[in-house]
């Protein structure tokens, strides 16, 4: 008699343990940047809180583009603390704050929403420092805008035209960066 509630015992453990196996994912690495790895949970979790943030399923198919825009804040992270940039957190928060739906989110995405911010913040920073001699703005141009287009201020259309050639300008120096980097995708 004792040796059925020990088989009962141990069928039932055994049953435990490989429910549990059942339900575990391995955890697997999608992509490596240098030394640094994206793992098939870092994509889970992005993908849970854009959905929680813009209230919509993600497509499987645009897993691959979200891979791509985690492999490029890796980059610029990485670039970031290569050149010791660093922001105020006074600073960061008033620019949060700022955004309406970073003040009514769960903490879990005001966290992720603040490290992304804080990456590119710098990332800003960064190519501000590196390229702001190549920043200047050519006033000939904004006044042919000016002239064109009555409704628009002379300030307007000088940051219009500032972000767009700071958006050129990171845009050109991040694929530069992008070469250096060895990135290999495991998909």
């Amino acid at each position: 008699m004792k040796s059925i509630p020990k088989f009962i015992f141990f069928f039932f453990l055994l049953l435990f343990f490989f429910e549990i196996n059942l339900n575990s994912k391995e955890i697997k690495t999608l992509a490596r940047i240098n030394n640094h790895s994206i793992t098939n949970y870092d994509l889970f979790k992005e993908i849970e809180i854009l959905e929680k943030i813009k209230n919509i399923k993600i497509h499987p198919n645009q897993k691959v583009l979200i891979l791509n825009k985690l492999i490029d804040l890796k980059i610029k992270e990485l670039e970031v603390k290569n050149n010791n940039i660093n922001t105020d957190d006074i600073e960061l928060d008033k620019k949060l704050n700022e955004l309406s739906y970073y003040k009514n989110s769960p903490e879990e995405i005001k966290k992720y929403i603040k490290k992304e911010y804080q990456i590119n913040f710098q990332w800003n920073k960064l190519i501000n420092f590196k390229f702001r001699n190549k920043l200047e703005i050519n006033m000939d141009e904004v006044n042919m805008i000016i002239n064109s287009k009555k409704k628009l201020k002379e300030e307007d259309v000088i940051k219009i035209s500032r972000e767009k050639k700071i958006k050129l300008i990171s845009t050109n120096f991040f694929n530069q960066i992008k070469k250096n980097y060895l990135i290999k995708i495991y998909l």
